[in-house]
C-alpha cells in the first residue's frame, strides 16, 4: 500500500456516494496495514470515529456523514486524542471547510449512473 512507503503521516479523504464501497475499501486498507482478520472494521457513522493501534502506530477512521446534524469536528475534538500515523475520512465534504482536516490524498470512488457497483473506478490524487 502506498501509505506504508512513506514515513510521513497522511490524511486520506474517501469520496463517493452512499454505498460506493468506502468502508469496504477502508477494511481492505486496514488489513494491508496489519489489522487481523478477526478485528472488525465497521463504518463509524454513529460514533464518528474508530481508532486502530497497529505496529505501535495509531490510525483514525472518521465518518462525517452525520456531522452536520451534530457538532463540528473541532467541537467534538475527534483528532486531539493523539498523533495519528494515518487518518481516513469518509464524507469529508460534510465538515466545515474551515476545520483543520486537510487531506494529503483524495481517493474518489465513482461509478456510472445506473450501472452496477462492479463498474466502480478509483482515482487517487496527491494534494500539495
Amino acid at each position: 500500500m502506498i501509505f506504508s512507503l512513506s514515513e510521513q503521516p497522511f490524511h486520506l479523504h474517501l469520496i463517493g456516494e452512499l454505498g460506493a464501497g468506502k468502508t469496504t475499501l477502508m477494511r481492505y486498507m486496514m488489513r494491508q496495514l496489519g489489522l487481523k482478520e478477526n478485528q472488525p472494521v465497521n463504518s463509524p457513522t454513529f460514533s464518528y470515529m474508530y481508532e486502530y493501534h497497529l505496529n505501535s502506530q495509531y490510525y483514525a477512521h472518521l465518518d462525517l456523514y452525520r456531522i452536520k446534524y451534530a457538532n463540528s469536528v473541532d467541537v467534538l475534538d475527534l483528532l486531539a486524542a493523539r498523533d495519528y500515523r494515518g487518518i481516513f475520512t469518509e464524507w469529508p465534504q460534510m465538515a466545515n471547510s474551515q476545520e483543520g482536516i486537510a487531506p494529503t490524498h483524495i481517493l474518489d470512488i465513482t461509478y456510472p449512473e445506473g450501472e452496477s457497483l462492479e463498474f466502480r473506478s478509483y482515482k487517487l490524487s496527491l494534494v500539495n
